[in-house]
């Protein structure tokens, strides 16, 4: 087994650590408040973001090795911008690094599918901030929750040109979902996606481990019986994410008035359709399962793992 002295991450908010807190206030109501410290929106030291990286994966992870760790997510991100990160650093891979890679979900991937309406602000049709210049695929929770992603309020968002355009592209949605929607282009890339860096890692002869967030981005229902994919690498390829390994843990062990394994610092039974962040608690619990059950059967790294 290699021996790994770097750790490189990569995926979105649930790589980031959103849903970390610094401190738990009553509210007005006298309902417990979490809350994350008051520091700038943004990247680099002093930010949100470089807090919530400190107090989630990177501290978890350098509790169980010392390991340098190297956290890319982003918040709200597709995956295409982690392959665009990784594409960024892949040449400077040596066999002592290993890289960690949360797929989001694959409908978030616009630049997979193009139309003709997405170009640039001067000929095109729709204002620049219209979300049909976005995801003709939104995310399922903003099509269940969020009529599509075009809600009423929007119109008073300066996203639309006029109530002609609101309506017009509100009208355009619902026919897209309701008459030619099709999950199997988005199935497709993910699948030639991932092919291609597992066999660009096994070529280079480096280490990567893929594993999905809140989604499957391979759905297996979706594959041919000669699409052959190396578990060793796509650790939970055909199994439970991420978010529903969290929620089983939570149904099974957390018990009413004890420390939730979600952001919002309550137990959550209803955990159907729904996405949230894990907090400190959740996010240890998910990295110490993933280095003790499956990492250090494959590598060792500097510290030992108990």
């Amino acid at each position: 087994m290699k021996t790994i002295n770097r750790i490189f991450l990569f995926g979105d908010s649930f790589v980031e650590g959103q849903g970390t807190y610094s401190d738990i206030s009553l509210n007005e109501h006298g309902i417990p408040q979490y809350n994350e410290p008051d520091l700038p929106f943004g990247d680099g030291p002093g930010t949100i973001r470089e807090w919530r990286k400190n107090n989630s994966w990177n501290k978890f992870i350098k509790e169980i090795t010392n390991c340098s760790v190297i956290n890319n997510g982003i918040q709200g991100c597709n995956n295409y911008d982690q392959y665009r990160e990784l594409n960024s650093i892949f040449n400077t891979l040596t066999e002592n690094d290993l890289v960690l890679f949360g797929f989001t979900s694959k409908l978030r991937d616009f630049r997979s599918l193009n139309y003709s309406f997405h170009s640039d602000d001067k000929h095109n049709l729709l204002h620049h901030h219209n979300p049909l210049k976005g995801i003709l695929g939104w995310e399922k929770i903003s099509i269940e929750e969020t009529n599509y992603g075009v809600v009423d309020y929007n119109i008073n968002e300066d996203k639309f040109n006029n109530e002609d355009e609101y309506d017009f592209t509100k009208k355009f949605v619902e026919s897209y979902f309701t008459s030619i929607y099709d999950e199997y282009p988005f199935e497709y890339i993910a699948q030639v996606n991932y092919l291609f860096y597992q066999e660009k890692f096994k070529h280079a002869g480096l280490n990567v481990i893929f594993f999905d967030l809140f989604e499957p981005y391979v759905n297996k229902e979706f594959v041919k019986p000669t699409y052959l994919v190396d578990k060793s690498i796509y650790v939970n390829y055909g199994e439970i994410h991420m978010h529903q390994w969290l929620t089983n843990y939570e149904k099974k062990y957390i018990k009413e008035n004890e420390l939730s394994v979600w952001e919002f610092g309550k137990t959550r039974p209803d955990l159907v359709n729904k996405i949230y962040h894990p907090n400190q608690h959740g996010y240890k619990l998910y990295i110490d399962y993933l280095f003790k059950h499956i990492l250090s059967k494959q590598y060792n790294f500097e510290s030992k793992i108990i």
